[in-house]
């Protein structure tokens, strides 16, 4: 039988996709930051955009009240971050995990299901409130509102996930549950802002044929069957090392989805029923 790509062992075995372990924030505090600045903690301006450390993308920030903690900050409380941003007043949170394996396809709901089971072993009691397409990338991107306590106090999670080939990207924003409603749309507009480069953004396997697939013919036997927009054929030589006996190989690879074909022929006057051979 064929050996299919399981996005879902390798995102839980090859990542380091680690659940945000910050202290949950403890609400409204508006001398915040002039505390957080003496003890640089954070950058002494308000940031407008910021930019990717580990991997190539781009956020923008709302208003002048996020900061950007210093890198040695961040990597303290979270080696994982490649940023973290916070609203001192608000004691809000935003954390930027970027994630590559090289040459293994990461499907978006293995991806988002690996961060989901690494924040419960962080927060035990976590709830998941909804998770749903993230409009900004309806296809690639995963939107998980989640709530739980964490050292008795109450906290919410706001987290995206996107995954591109072999990056994947998860931003998560956290606050005190009475907090939340008052920086939630905040978070939506960060979140919703990040811009990737096309080029990483629509990355393929090198195993794919680059150009997208809409009509499939048969190799061995006449066929034919419709793909509707996002899939991708194969290589013939990569199939063919792996089950000589696939006819057709066809992929959407952000979703780690896969139809095969395998066509048969009987010796000449057998007549194969259909039942036997399902």
């Amino acid at each position: 039988s064929a050996q299919l790509p399981t996005a879902a062992r390798s995102m839980l075995t090859n990542t380091a996709t680690n659940a945000v372990s910050a202290t949950i924030p403890v609400g409204n505090n508006p001398l915040a930051f002039f505390y957080l600045a003496a003890a640089g903690d954070v950058e002494g301006s308000p940031v407008k955009q910021a930019e990717g450390r580990a991997a190539p993308y781009q956020l923008t920030f709302p208003n002048d009240s996020w900061y950007a903690r210093k890198q040695a900050s961040a990597m303290k409380d979270n080696p994982s971050a490649d940023r973290w941003f916070v609203r001192p007043d608000k004691d809000a949170h935003v954390i930027v995990i970027a994630e590559q394996v090289p040459g293994k396809a990461m499907g978006i709901e293995a991806y988002t299901d690996a961060v989901i089971a690494n924040m419960k072993s962080d927060v035990p009691d976590l709830v998941i409130d909804k998770r749903e397409d993230w409009p900004a990338f309806p296809e690639r991107g995963r939107l998980v509102h989640m709530h739980g306590k964490r050292e008795q106090i109450a906290g919410v999670w706001f987290c995206a996930t996107l995954t591109a080939y072999d990056r994947a990207f998860y931003l998560v924003g956290f606050a005190a549950a009475e907090t939340m409603p008052s920086v939630e749309p905040e978070l939506r507009s960060i979140f919703d802002s990040l811009r990737v480069p096309k080029a990483v953004l629509e990355a393929l396997p090198p195993d794919l044929d680059p150009t997208p697939i809409t009509a499939v013919r048969g190799a061995k036997i006449p066929y034919s069957l419709t793909a509707p927009a996002g899939w991708f054929q194969r290589k013939d030589d990569v199939v063919k090392t792996e089950n000589a006996s696939i006819d057709r190989w066809i992929v959407r690879p952000e979703l780690d989805a896969h139809v095969i074909v395998v066509a048969e022929e009987v010796p000449e006057g057998v007549t194969l029923p259909i039942d036997k051979y399902s």
